[in-house]
């Protein structure tokens, strides 16, 4: 499973200078991502292909962002 992390961990996450090592500081930061701040879609058969990278591959099947996700509701929170 990827790591999704809030905005205000990204740099601790990173290692901006100095860089962090310490186990103990950066478990907590694995932690689950609200599944109200994310959202699932489908998409093009394209993103299998690592050639294609190209905003194509994250477009919504069937059209426009208003096309309804997965799930019934679109989420809120992140990235908007």
């Amino acid at each position: 499973m990827p790591v999704i992390l809030a905005p205000k961990d990204y740099e601790l996450w990173l290692g901006v200078k100095p860089a962090i090592q310490e186990p103990d500081r950066l478990q907590p930061l694995l932690r689950p991502h609200p599944p109200e701040a994310m959202m699932a879609y489908p998409v093009s058969a394209r993103v299998n292909n690592p050639l294609n990278d190209t905003p194509e591959c994250i477009a919504p099947l069937g059209g426009g962002p208003d096309d309804e996700p997965w799930g019934g509701s679109r989420a809120t929170g992140a990235g908007e």
